[in-house]
């Protein structure tokens, strides 16, 4: 078929949205799901099918649409992971789905009667996939993990719809790979038990996910303020600066682990992109970047373009590097690579902060995103707490939907009065749309759509810039060293025995995964030269928000914790920090098993801002070897 990545053109530029407030609007939201019915039905040879496009990222390590047909034995894999062209080359991914989702988005339009096509065409001209934002709203909403079937309005007329969002089923078995998915005809969140007819355990999703808010707020706002697109882009360790722990690549693993549970298909690279959440969790990760490079302007690019190459252990990149299998023109084959994806219109969409204040010059935009930053992410975290009225009055500059309200579909829309008794399989086409064919050149960058400029947000101005001391856990460990996905979890104070409440505990500050694959079994040839290579990554754990909400807080204050010093603090976390690691079958690793596992305590001197739309400075981060030293995977061990 030789398919083209285009995006979705032929329309106006577009934001993707957050899915909630996708929700709101019926119409775009029925295409959505028949759309995502529609695609998972295309028979699974076919290259725009559900499952090829979802197999680019791990299994079956085919390659993706040979020209002609003829294979080129590209056959183990693609995916970018612990690199710095992780972001890059999922933003060509995300837009391949869009696009190939989009044709079904737009063929059903076309379909319904009459008297109600306009109002579904007029939808469809809108349609981006869209994002769960997990740092804001934490767990995902109810018509994507528990609403299992809704009445939707159909261009035949009412029908009874099996919930597309909860799982996608296999028609193949892919042999002897990971054998914990073996029992499983279709993919699985949290799952009851290991048989063939296991369950979701989607209140137990939410629990887990509602126990990292706070965590991932204060990862989030963290990873945003770092201006090193190289500490920022991947997990890969670097052996630099103890500040180059944290990245989005290792935020953007904890929601797969989060969200697959135990041994659920979300925890593993080779199967994480079948799980329909899979792309509305990247959506948001690439959102994520694109705010960053908003902040960062031209950051990203002068990284590529500012050495002939890079390398990084087993990798040598240069800005030209393809980004396989995503093709940008035919005749000549070409590619997209890491500049040409700079830029979200490339692929004719954005995001709704970006779009908001598109017409602004770079430090007016800076200004008005920090606001949306602050009262979206910001009032929980250390700084919110020690200033409450430093995020008071900032208000969002994009509407969103409340926390509170209710989250299925059903609630959204007026169910027709009658269902028909046919089947959804009779109502669904197994042939894969027409795919239009991209011109040779790639299209040009779309203008932005010009967005009513608000009002600026009344600055809230605090008297006094706070000085605190920042604490972290940071974790360094071999990538492979347990063969599987697991969990480094870090706790202050005691906890619960039970690993199997571990996820659930009060006392959990955060925890860091390490989103991987079966090294044994897996077809992932970049997989198994980072083995070989015993690659190591890391990550971060903020322990300051959880020091602010302490015993030791409640007996000596906020205010008080916040400026100890390491000759008080270092005592406190030698006794009340613990850490341990978990498989995402849930089996405990003795931390004796993991020579590599390294776990540091920093602190930076830092002092707060006095306004919502700068981020707190930082001193030069100083390691204490001493909090860890003598204890199985410390530092100093």
């Amino acid at each position: 078929m030789s398919v083209i990545v285009t995006g979705v053109q032929g329309v106006p530029l577009a934001p993707r949205q957050e899915i909630r407030t996708m929700m709101q609007d019926v119409p775009l939201f029925t295409l959505y799901l028949l759309a995502v019915e529609a695609m998972q039905a295309i028979d699974e040879s076919k290259p725009l099918s559900w499952f090829q496009i979802a197999g680019i990222h791990g299994l079956p390590y085919t390659e993706y649409d040979p020209i002609n047909g003829n294979p080129r034995q590209l056959n183990d894999g693609y995916c970018q992971h612990s690199s710095p062209l992780f972001p890059g080359w999922h933003r060509p991914y995300l837009a391949l789905f869009e696009q190939t989702l989009a044709t079904h988005v737009k063929d059903i339009a076309n379909k319904y009667p009459a008297a109600t096509k306009p109002k579904y065409v007029a939808a469809a001209q809108k349609f981006r996939i869209p994002y769960w934002d997990w740092a804001y709203y934490a767990d995902p909403p109810d018509v994507v993990s528990k609403e299992k079937d809704f009445v939707l309005d159909t261009p035949t007329g009412p029908r009874k719809v099996n919930n597309p969002l909860l799982s996608y089923t296999f028609k193949q078995q892919f042999g002897p790979r990971e054998a914990r998915f073996a029992p499983w005809t279709q993919t699985i969140r949290w799952p009851n038990s290991n048989n063939p007819n296991a369950q979701p355990r989607p209140d137990l999703m939410d629990h887990v996910l509602d126990n990292q808010t706070l965590h991932t707020r204060d990862l989030t706002v963290k990873m945003l303020a770092n201006p090193s697109y190289d500490s920022v882009s991947h997990d890969k360790w670097r052996q630099t600066r103890p500040d180059n722990y944290l990245s989005l690549e290792g935020l953007h693993g904890l929601y797969h682990g989060l969200v697959g549970g135990n041994t659920g298909h979300m925890g593993s690279v080779a199967y994480a992109a079948f799980d329909p959440m899979f792309m509305m969790h990247h959506a948001n990760v690439d959102r994520l970047f694109a705010m960053w490079q908003a902040l960062n302007p031209g950051a990203y690019d002068a990284y590529f373009k500012g050495h002939e190459g890079r390398y990084y252990s087993i990798d040598w990149f240069t800005a030209d590097t393809s980004f396989l299998p995503f093709r940008r023109t035919l005749k000549p084959e070409t590619h997209w690579n890491a500049v040409a994806v700079s830029d979200t219109r490339s692929f004719n969409y954005t995001y709704p902060e970006l779009l908001q204040w598109s017409s602004l010059g770079a430090a007016a935009k800076r200004e008005r995103l920090m606001a949306d930053i602050s009262a979206m992410y910001r009032t929980q975290t250390p700084v919110g707490v020690l200033s409450p009225g430093l995020f008071g009055a900032v208000k969002t500059s994009v509407p969103r939907v409340d926390l509170k309200a209710p989250s299925t579909f059903a609630s959204k829309m007026a169910a027709p009065k009658e269902v028909p008794s046919a089947s959804v399989a009779s109502n669904v086409s197994t042939e894969a749309p027409a795919t239009p064919v991209a011109a040779p050149v790639a299209a040009p960058v779309a203008a932005p759509v010009a967005a009513p400029v608000a009002a600026p947000v009344a600055a809230t101005k605090v008297t006094e810039a706070k000085k605190y001391n920042d604490w972290n856990a940071n974790i360094l460990v071999e990538k492979h060293s347990v063969k599987t996905s697991f969990y480094v979890h870090v706790f202050l104070g005691d906890f619960d025995p039970d690993p199997s409440k571990w996820l659930r505990e009060p006392n959990l500050v955060g925890s860091y995964f390490v989103f991987t694959t079966n090294i044994e079994t897996t077809g992932c040839g970049r997989c198994k030269e980072n083995a070989q290579n015993n690659v190591h990554v890391t990550g971060t754990v903020p322990l300051t928000g959880a020091l602010l909400d302490s015993p030791l807080a409640k007996r000596l204050g906020k205010e008080k914790v916040a400026l100890l010093g390491p000759e008080e603090m270092i005592p406190y976390l030698k006794k009340e920090l613990h850490w341990r690691v978990q498989t995402i079958g849930g089996a405990v690793v003795g931390l004796e098993d993991i020579p590599s596992l390294k776990v540091s305590v920093v602190h930076y001197p830092a002092t707060a801002p006095t306004d919502p739309h700068s981020f707190a400075t930082k001193g030069e981060g100083i390691i204490h070897t001493e909090a860890t030293t003598g204890r199985p995977g410390g530092l100093g061990e």
